[in-house]
């Protein structure tokens, strides 16, 4: 009895684990986007499509940056 209990609890705590793992991948993506969107290095097509935006550009480096 005691190893059916251990053995679910393994069981249930692995696919706690790979759930969460799975919705920060996802959470973490959508971040990045949103970041990229907003610094304007990436753009979206009207079908809402990613795309690199064609009017970036880097910003120029002090002195102190190599």
């Amino acid at each position: 009895m005691f190893e059916l209990l251990t053995i679910l609890l393994i069981i249930v705590i692995g696919g706690c684990g790979w759930s969460s793992y799975k919705i920060g991948r996802k959470d973490g993506a959508e971040s990045l986007l949103d970041i990229l969107h907003k610094q304007k290095i990436i753009a979206y097509d009207e079908k809402g499509n990613v795309r690199p935006n064609p009017f970036y550009e880097e910003p120029a480096k002090g002195p102190w940056q190599d």
